[in-house]
């Protein structure tokens, strides 16, 4: 799976995204294979990622 996806994101000219806090591996990765979530997340299953957003303006 992860041969897979490696070379999936190995044939993108430009990377979507720069990187992602990963509680799996606890830290920052910018490694696309490796920005997974769990099926068990509740942001993604409940959706209560809509809640823990904010708009910082000006600092």
């Amino acid at each position: 799976v992860l041969q897979k996806l490696k070379s999936k994101w190995d044939s993108v000219e430009k990377q979507p995204y720069r990187a992602m806090y990963s509680s799996v591996f606890g830290g920052i990765t910018v490694d696309p294979t490796m920005m997974v979530i769990p099926l068990d997340d509740h942001m993604v299953h409940r959706g209560h990622g809509v809640f823990d957003t904010a708009m910082i303006l000006d600092g």
